[in-house]
């Protein structure tokens, strides 16, 4: 066993599996959870590739952790914490935010300190640098600030820490590169509604994926349907801006 055992979030992704490839660089154990909220379209490619992932690394030469089989969770069989449910609903008036904040945020209160793989272009971030801030606890690890930060941010967030919040995807992928892990980054899953086993362009992920710079990870034909998608929600808030500009005409 490594010296030291880090607990990370893992979801196959291009963020924790970034994350992963670092830790595998350190003398430690890692202990990996993989949190499902129900069956999703996405959760077997998720796991096929994280299985494909940890067979690369421990074949890697330069890795000197130990990584432990993934631990799956299944967090849709557990009661929804109401706190957490109330506090998502009180972010919302300053931005769209995901659910799943409410059962990885359930599952952190018995992990304090596990790593949760936001990157600098997050939602996530955004809200934790407008209500609140980090600060390094005792074993160097970012974490959010409870004093003075809001408090609704402290409930979803204060069980975490932070490791590559300074990272942008770009950032990510010379990093990859640099470790001799461009394959990795390639294995990663990250849309949620694969169309014949490919992303579909359209969904959120593939959306940020694009508008991330890794473009290159859709095929040509994501790339059209993302390019319709992208019109239908430029159209959409054309709509609402002109509903809004008509109420208030009739006021």
């Amino acid at each position: 066993m490594g010296q030291k055992i880090v607990e990370i979030l893992w979801t196959g992704g291009m963020d924790s599996t970034f994350r992963m490839c670092q830790l595998s660089r350190q003398d430690v154990t890692i202990k990996s959870y993989y949190l499902s909220a129900g069956k999703r379209k996405s959760e077997e490619y998720e796991l096929e590739a994280m299985n494909s992932i940890k067979e690369r690394l421990e074949k890697d030469p330069a890795t000197k952790a130990v990584i432990l089989e993934p631990e799956y969770v299944d967090m849709s069989e557990r009661t929804k914490d109401e706190a957490l449910v109330n506090s998502l609903q009180a972010m919302l008036k300053y931005s769209h935010l995901g659910d799943q904040y409410i059962y990885i945020g359930s599952f952190s209160k018995d992990h304090d300190g596990i790593e949760l793989s936001i990157h600098k272009d997050d939602k996530a971030l955004l809200f934790i640098n407008k209500l609140g801030g980090f600060y390094r606890d005792e074993e160097g690890r970012k974490r959010l600030k409870k004093e003075g930060s809001d408090e609704n941010l402290v409930k979803l967030f204060g069980y975490y820490s932070f490791p590559i919040t300074e990272y942008s995807k770009v950032d990510m992928k010379k990093e990859f590169v640099a470790m001799g892990l461009e394959d990795v980054m390639n294995m990663t899953w990250f849309c949620h509604a694969p169309i014949n086993g490919k992303p579909c362009g359209k969904c959120n992920p593939c959306m940020y994926t694009v508008e991330e710079g890794m473009a290159y990870r859709l095929d040509s034909e994501a790339m059209i349907r993302y390019r319709k998608q992208k019109r239908k929600k430029r159209i959409y808030r054309m709509k609402q801006m002109l509903k809004r500009i008509l109420k208030r005409a009739d006021q």
